[in-house]
């Protein structure tokens, strides 16, 4: 997974899509970059987080020292794992990615984006609003608990499915076949065809 994933970093891509300044600048990221935030850059994290409040801490397990951050499981990164009716976060290191998919439930617009419908997102915001509601706390607590290990906070760029920028999330999901390089199934299928 991480050999797929270091094909899709600016550094290695192939093509020409990848303009040469964005493809020094991550060359020199990959040689100064913490060994942590290396990896989360060649390799994302991805969470679910339209259901939170199902992986947040029940007050009868919290103690004064417990995380009120919930703990959701990390998501493979494909497209499989991306279903309509969900909202994602993909965390690469520098930017924590909200994506906003378009069946989500209002209650998920509403609690955690402040907006009524989903046709009310724009296409991308550079924000996340701090809303006096459930939903909204969960979210920036488990943001915040992601940023705790790192010098500085991460930026947080919200994107609809259907923006025109949606491509810089899903040029992440790194277990996918794309066309200038394997998926990471495809990849082992070729190594163990070199090694016969």
């Amino acid at each position: 997974m991480f050999r797929g994933g270091a094909l899709r970093v600016k550094a290695f891509r192939t093509g020409t899509s990848t303009r040469l300044d964005e493809r020094v600048a991550d060359m020199c990221d990959m040689k100064c970059l913490p060994l942590g935030q290396l990896l989360r850059a060649v390799y994302p994290e991805l969470y679910a987080v339209h259901n939170l409040h199902e992986h947040a801490p029940r007050p009868e397990d919290e103690d004064e020292d417990s995380d009120p951050a919930p703990d959701p499981p990390r998501l493979q990164l494909s497209a499989e794992r991306i279903n309509s009716n969900g909202a994602y976060l993909l965390d690469d290191g520098e930017t924590m990615i909200v994506y906003v998919c378009c069946n989500v439930g209002a209650d998920f617009l509403q609690g955690a984006l402040g907006v009524g419908a989903f046709s009310q997102l724009p296409d991308e915001s550079r924000s996340l609003p701090r809303l006096d509601t459930a939903i909204s706390r969960l979210l920036h607590a488990f943001i915040e608990r992601l940023n705790d290990e790192r010098p500085y906070a991460a930026n947080v760029l919200v994107l609809r499915d259907n923006s025109p920028s949606r491509q810089q999330f899903t040029d992440r999901l790194v277990d996918d076949r794309v066309e200038s390089a394997f998926s990471y199934y495809e990849f082992l299928q070729h190594v163990k065809s070199q090694v016969k």
